[in-house]
């Protein structure tokens, strides 16, 4: 017969100090927790403890460890009947003070709150910023998810990327931080990305090619390449599909 001691729990103190030495051991091994380097890192000015980009480590959670900031971003995206060939999406310009982005282009979007889904997030900032609503019975559609810690100069955002119906006859009010916003159209975006902010250059890039394939039929039979600046074996995939939809539609 074996006796089975049970330990007791652990104190709070007890639990801190064992998580800081495994991320002492995972630092050292530069393991997943990458979030800093072995040599810690201080703001000169304030003392702030840094992260390996050089920038503000976030409060410390209880477990010893910082955690990145939930972000949404909305494509949104507005066409014509009457010009179905023109995709329009929706951007905003960045105004507020002290913003390292200010006077960019953005998609409209925002840190989700504590207790929110990310797609009221997604919505409720879509409201603010550019006081647009969604079209009735429809949801936003999952793009992606952005994660790279360089992202955001600021610090490390996570960011959940929805694409966004609105009707043709959409206008939006800038609001919020937003100084702009306006419809642009997807051409034209995709010829100058400098003057986006982040990543949202990526972000548009990946709608074009998992939204718009579809949409590269114009009219009858008319078919505009110039909507998707997109890499080569899409851009062939998308032609094929386009020429597949163009031969069903003519035997009917």
């Amino acid at each position: 017969f074996f006796l089975m001691i049970r330990r007791p729990p652990r104190s709070t103190l007890d639990r801190s100090s064992a998580a800081s030495d495994v991320y002492k051991r995972q630092v050292s091994t530069q393991s997943t927790w990458d979030f800093m380097e072995a040599k810690q890192h201080f703001c000169e000015n304030c003392g702030g403890q840094l992260d390996k980009f050089g920038r503000k480590l976030p409060v410390l959670q209880p477990d010893g460890f910082p955690i990145a900031t939930l972000a949404t971003d909305a494509i949104v995206v507005r066409t014509k009947k009457e010009e179905p060939a023109k995709i329009e999406i929706l951007l905003i310009t960045r105004g507020k003070e002290k913003d390292p982005y200010k006077g960019k282009l953005a998609l409209p979007g925002g840190k989700v709150e504590y207790g929110e889904d990310p797609i009221m997030g997604c919505l409720r900032e879509l409201k603010e910023e550019c006081s647009l609503s969604i079209k009735e019975g429809e949801l936003p559609k999952l793009l992606g998810v952005y994660g790279d810690p360089k992202r955001d100069v600021r610090g490390h955002t996570i960011s959940i990327a929805y694409v966004v119906n609105v009707d043709a006859k959409a206008e939006p009010k800038a609001g919020d931080d937003a100084a702009e916003a306006h419809f642009y159209l997807l051409s034209d975006v995709l010829k100058d990305p400098s003057k986006l902010a982040f990543d949202h250059e990526k972000i548009i890039k990946d709608f074009a090619a998992k939204f718009l394939k579809a949409q590269l039929i114009m009219n009858s039979s008319r078919i505009s390449l110039s909507l998707i600046h997109i890499s080569e074996p899409t851009r062939r995939y998308a032609i094929s599909y386009a020429v597949f939809c163009l031969k069903k539609k003519t035997q009917k």
